[in-house]
């Protein structure tokens, strides 16, 4: 399936992420630094946006380097 095109005009408009996620029905982009030279981690963070806490775990490779990082809502 092709993605839809914006129409005209909404293409004239810059728009910036908040107007994205709300053309796309999209939820907020969660941004948040991670220290990685302790290995491992879990925790609990609130959201910026709504406040509500968001449980962060990551993975940390042998080199020191982020594996990945998954977010749930707690």
């Amino acid at each position: 399936m092709k993605p839809k095109a914006p129409s005209p005009a909404i293409s004239d408009i810059p728009l910036d992420a908040q107007a994205i996620d709300a053309l796309y029905g999209l939820e907020p982009v969660f941004e948040t630094a991670v220290d990685c030279s302790a290995g491992a981690f879990r925790y609990i963070e609130d959201c910026h946006v709504c406040c509500q806490p968001i449980e962060l775990a990551g993975g940390v490779g042998d080199d020191g380097a982020l594996v990945g990082v998954t977010a749930t809502r707690s």
